[in-house]
């Protein structure tokens, strides 16, 4: 690790006790000695706060917040804090993963030696097949408005081991520059969940920052932990919630950042795409999905907000 680095980690956890432990126990044994591990207990409601602080009672500083405020404004409580403890780089890790032993000096190896680069992220495996790719990098159409992550799904050959600039760091697992965050500022609070990685990146971009992925740091994602069922319901495998968040969000963003020439071919395929999206719900009766698409569009548009619906 480099010498004098201090970085904070922050992991966000609502009632997902296990998720978490397994992740700071990786944690705790990788090669990396100068990091600050802060827990942000998001209302959890099943004492897996207390669990936790029982079971790491010395390295790790647990924040607690009432109620779930969210993936955003949960991750915003635990910047502010490593911010306060002068923390030189911060580092959002879901809590639903594991991680190799250097994979954090990796990173800082990288970063150190590149000063425009921002903000870095690692090569992200399935945690149930390690052999499978979840994340090698994220690129952006700006043309179509459209994110990309490279290599989902496909079994890891090595094929994406070249480090080099991306378009966006996924917030599952990245480290940025504490000093970057002074400057864009924290992530977006009203995004509940979903896409505040993407607007922190163009964020970082548009102030001429580099992105940056290295493959030699690995890390293993569950992916999905708590809006994800095991069974198939009426409303297929994924809440609502998910759809609704990931929408709203995506067509704020694209508010923002969309530069007036595009808008012509970010309309129309963005508008392709959800209508096809709400067919397919239709199509399968999934009317719950069909309401969470329709708000999605309205509040994106808006610039309002109906999440308090889906926390009943």
């Amino acid at each position: 690790m480099v010498s004098g680095k201090k970085v904070g980690i922050i992991l966000v956890n609502w009632n997902s006790r296990d998720y978490t432990s397994s992740c700071l126990k990786s944690l705790l044994d990788s090669s990396s000695r100068n990091q600050q591990l802060v827990v942000v207990d998001n209302g959890s409601t099943d004492d897996s706060l207390n669990a936790l602080q029982e079971q790491f009672t010395g390295p790790v500083t647990f924040l607690k917040s009432e109620k779930n405020l969210g993936f955003a404004r949960g991750n915003n409580i635990g910047i502010r804090y490593c911010l306060q403890q002068g923390c030189d780089y911060i580092m959002l890790l879901n809590n639903d993963t594991e991680v190799e032993k250097d994979f954090l000096d990796k990173l800082l190896s990288t970063i150190e030696t590149h000063p425009d680069i921002a903000a870095i992220q690692p090569k992200i495996l399935f945690l149930h097949d390690k052999g499978i790719i979840w994340n090698a990098g994220g690129f952006y159409n700006p043309w179509f408005g459209e994110p990309k992550t490279r290599g989902y799904g496909r079994r890891n050959h090595g094929q994406f081991d070249q480090a080099g600039k991306i378009d966006w760091v996924t917030g599952c697992c990245l480290l940025i520059k504490s000093q970057v965050v002074k400057e864009i500022g924290l992530l977006n609070s009203d995004f509940f969940m979903y896409v505040e990685d993407l607007d922190w990146s163009l964020r970082m971009r548009a102030k001429g920052y580099i992105l940056y992925y290295e493959p030699q740091s690995v890390v293993y994602h569950a992916a999905g932990a708590a809006y994800k069922a095991r069974r198939a319901g009426k409303e297929g495998y994924i809440n609502p919630i998910v759809h609704y968040t990931t929408i709203r969000n995506h067509i704020i963003v694209l508010r923002q950042s969309t530069v007036f020439y595009r808008i012509p071919s970010v309309f129309m395929y963005q508008a392709i795409k959800l209508a096809s999206h709400g067919v397919y719900f239709t199509a399968r009766r999934r009317w719950n999905k069909v309401r969470a698409l329709a708000w999605a569009i309205e509040d994106g548009l808006r610039d309002q907000s109906r999440i308090h619906f889906f926390l009943k």
